[in-house]
């Protein structure tokens, strides 16, 4: 775990399903041993948290649509069924604070899990969850 002091305006509950759902998604995809990394790192306009593996990785026809409910990849181990949910929740909940989910290839090999979510103390406490939203 790599994490540097942010200082953000976030929801800390969905922050922490984003950050549990990658970290579960990792260990579900990846073979026994197979290293996992968390990077929390502070942007210029927002957070960046980062989830890494030395699995083998997102195939690139399946970047696009990781993302959706229901997908899940056909290498998923029997011991760690799911449902297709937990990467959709990841999306949703960086979207609803104004950022946006995606996976690259990491280099070395493996995936690159990063989530953007924008603004910082400076900014203004986003109005929809002034109000409860």
């Amino acid at each position: 775990m790599d994490a540097e002091p942010v200082m953000a305006w976030i929801d800390p509950a969905k922050v922490e399903r984003i950050v549990e759902n990658l970290l579960v998604n990792a260990a579900r995809h990846t073979p026994d041993g197979t290293p996992v990394w968390l990077r929390v790192t502070a942007e210029a306009d927002g957070v960046l948290l980062c989830v890494e593996d030395a699995g083998p990785g997102v195939p690139p026809d399946l970047r696009q649509t990781v993302f959706e409910p229901f997908r899940q990849a056909t290498e998923n181990r029997p011991h760690a069924p799911g449902v297709g949910v937990g990467l959709a929740l990841v999306a949703r909940f960086a979207e609803l604070h104004g950022g946006r989910a995606w996976v690259e290839e990491r280099p070395g090999g493996g995936a690159s899990f990063k989530v953007f979510l924008p603004g910082n103390v400076g900014a203004a406490w986003p109005e929809r969850w002034a109000s409860g939203g």
